[in-house]
């Protein structure tokens, strides 16, 4: 008969087993120049700027000709990214592929192309939303956020900030980002819930809240060397 601390030793060093199992991953490292993976989806495919990664094959896919980065990708395979805006001056914008077609987004009313920049951070798992940072000029920069479905791009500025910057958007058009406090040298996680009316509507509220990195649900996460962690 086994004693009451030789049930419980046994319980514990099960837990450690299952701890010690729980952890265990394997890793890809790519080794192709500029290979760094910027997302990947719970279907094991990955983005890099210019190429799709397929864990299961490891096989790479060059990305479409239409587009020139790409930084964010859902289970449905729709990409949020940057194409052409007039490629013999390598002027460049926002754009996104979604049913296997990459459109552009274009820019801010008030931003010339040729002296403001952008960078694209986000689509919706839906696809429906696609977010952003923008500038109008060298240097007022705020958040973009598009609806694939109405075409409308919405400015996002708050005079409180001296930047701000939306890096994941839910189905419900909710971003997650920072906002730079003006003077402090702090960044401040944010969300901004826009409730959309269209053209005219208001850009909405900014309040303060966590924001996560987020690995898949099948627990795959990519590392800024381009390994990945399962």
């Amino acid at each position: 008969m086994r004693s009451p601390y030789t049930r419980i030793a046994l319980l514990l060093t099960g837990c450690a087993y299952a701890a010690i199992t729980f952890a265990q991953m394997d890793y890809y490292i790519a080794s192709s120049f500029g290979s760094r993976f910027n997302d990947i989806n719970d279907n094991g495919v990955a983005v890099s700027g210019g190429a799709y990664f397929d864990f299961a094959t490891e096989v790479w896919t060059p990305m479409e000709t239409e587009a020139t980065e790409m930084v964010s990708i859902n289970n449905n395979g729709d990409v949020a990214g940057s194409m052409f805006l007039d490629e013999p001056n390598f002027i460049l914008q926002p754009g996104y592929k979604r049913d296997g077609v990459w459109n552009p987004i274009g820019w801010f009313p008030a931003s010339n192309p040729t002296e403001s920049s952008f960078s694209t951070f986000g689509i919706s798992p839906n696809g429906v939303w696609v977010t952003g940072q923008m500038s109008i000029g060298c240097c007022d920069f705020g958040t973009f956020k598009y609806n694939t479905q109405t075409g409308v791009l919405t400015e996002i500025f708050d005079p409180a900030y001296e930047a701000v910057a939306g890096y994941v958007i839910t189905n419900d058009g909710t971003i997650g980002g920072w906002a730079d406090d003006e003077g402090s040298g702090r960044w401040n996680a944010t969300h901004t819930s826009i409730h959309h009316a269209g053209p005219g509507d208001n850009p909405g509220r900014h309040h303060t809240a966590p924001v996560q990195h987020q690995c898949s649900e099948r627990h795959q996460c990519l590392l800024g060397d381009g390994r990945r962690l399962r």
